[in-house]
């Protein structure tokens, strides 16, 4: 490729998608540095981005070499400037990434997605209020954060950080979605908080781990305390130590839930073993969930073990309202 088409392509990009409202800078195909299409990707931002004065609806930035801490900074500033709504950063670069400090209190976001290393703020003692955030999926190494949004619809939380942690989210009376993936230790009252909040969700996801936090606790007495009652879908994932009482607390405490789904994690070259309370027996009465709303049931990885045996067998013959049930073995495709 000349130099003169290399310097003409952005512009030809740019011509084509002159009108579109989605900005996008993505290089997880391991380009280098100094590769053609990486100066590419950045010319066609830099056109298409800083010349703008309409607003956008979308900038994606994607990147784990290559773009440097101040272009994140500059096109975030400037999407900013064009009420961006929907902003999805995935950055894994050598520096930690500031971002502006009014994306902390931007009106237009209704979409964030962030992941890698970055400081979504530069000032710690500053909120973020976010009035019309409806999405929000945070991810990896991101810092902790205060986050206010009272539209929030739709919550992810994917936290790898060994380094301590604490979750407020405030104001989510509004939050239908929430998947909660927290693979480090913490604090358990700062996370029995954190879940009690989103007690108005209709789709919860737990990681294994999550469960687990909480039932290594004295405090598991006090789970009467964590109601879902508008809670229609479940989704958790078990391993070793896995407490399938604490399954049943929570299913105790979920009276509409409609779907219920598991999924074993498996280890890779690891024996097959017992999972969880290997003494578990039913409990007294059933959960409300089982004899009125329960209609489906989904088992990912099952391996014949009997405390998975058994809470399967006792789920199944005790939903009256059961209509679909679905079993899968780690061989099963």
């Amino acid at each position: 490729m000349s130099k003169e088409e290399i310097k003409s392509l952005p512009l030809a990009v740019l011509r084509r998608t002159e009108n579109t409202s989605n900005i996008r800078f993505d290089t997880e195909k391991c380009c280098q540095p100094n590769d053609v299409h990486m100066w590419v990707s950045k010319a066609f931002v830099n056109f298409a981005l800083l010349r703008r004065t309409e607003s956008i609806r979308k900038l994606r930035l994607h990147s784990d070499k290559g773009c440097q801490p101040h272009d994140v900074h500059l096109w975030v500033s400037k999407a900013l400037d064009l009420k961006v709504q929907e902003l999805d950063l995935d950055l894994f670069l050598h520096e930690k990434i500031l971002l502006p400090l009014r994306l902390s209190t931007c009106e237009s976001l209704v979409v964030l997605k962030l992941r890698g290393r970055i400081q979504p703020t530069l000032n710690s003692s500053f909120h973020v209020y976010l009035p019309s955030l409806k999405i929000l999926h945070i991810r990896e190494s991101c810092s902790t954060l205060q986050i206010n949004a009272p539209s929030l619809e739709v919550l992810s939380l994917v936290d790898y950080s060994s380094a301590p942690r604490q979750y407020e989210y405030t104001n989510l009376s509004n939050l239908d979605e929430a998947s909660i993936f927290i693979c480090k230790r913490v604090d358990f009252n700062n996370l029995y908080t954190f879940l009690k909040g989103l007690s108005n969700v209709k789709s919860l996801a737990l990681s294994s781990k999550t469960f687990h936090f909480l039932s290594m606790e004295d405090k598991l007495d006090n789970l009467h305390l964590l109601t879902f009652h508008n809670l229609l879908f479940l989704w958790v994932e078990i391993s070793k130590n896995w407490s399938w009482n604490m399954l049943v607390s929570f299913l105790q405490n979920a009276p509409k839930l409609k779907d219920l789904a598991i999924t074993r994690n498996i280890e890779i070259n690891s024996r097959r073993k017992e999972v969880g309370n290997p003494s578990w027996v039913e409990p007294l009465i059933s959960p409300t969930c089982l004899r009125s709303s329960l209609i489906t049931f989904e088992f990912v990885g099952i391996q014949n073990i009997k405390t998975e045996l058994d809470f399967t067998r006792y789920i199944v013959s005790h939903s009256s309202k059961l209509q679909k049930v679905k079993i899968f073995t780690p061989t099963s495709k």
